[in-house]
């Protein structure tokens, strides 16, 4: 069953190639309660004033690649859904490059508020947002 969910991501990753192909680890995180694994609640991380979880949780991470910066969420787990809450900084522009549901934002937009959202991540899944602060 990992197995699936491994070949899955691995063939989704390769959409992204432009995000992920040389791009350089700038920090990462995890936020939640996932036993054995350090987890903080985080402030100004990326596009997020604040990003944090009281379920298992997700991995974050930040990444550059080329002139351009990325935040990517993941699921902790590859079996339960889990979510993480995030408010965006008012400084930021971001689009989201894998939405759910329609299609990715061609440019970068302001946050649509500075409210606390709450972002529902499936088993195994991800979301990858460009930023820019400004």
């Amino acid at each position: 069953e990992y197995w699936k969910y491994a070949q899955k991501v691995n063939s989704e990753i390769k959409k992204f190639t432009d995000v992920f192909l040389g791009c350089e680890l700038q920090k990462i995180g995890h936020t939640g309660n996932l036993a054995g694994v350090m987890c903080y609640d985080y402030s100004n991380f990326g596009p997020f004033a604040t990003l944090n979880s009281m379920n298992q949780g997700a991995m974050a991470t930040l990444i550059k690649n080329n002139s351009k910066t990325y935040v990517v969420l993941v699921n902790h787990s590859p079996l339960k859904i889990n979510s993480v809450r995030v408010s965006f900084r008012e400084n930021c522009r971001a689009r989201l490059l894998n939405p759910i549901f329609g299609n990715p934002s061609d440019t970068l937009q302001p946050p649509p508020d500075t409210n606390i959202h709450e972002l529902v991540l499936q088993p195994g899944a991800y979301l990858i947002y460009e930023y820019v602060l400004i």
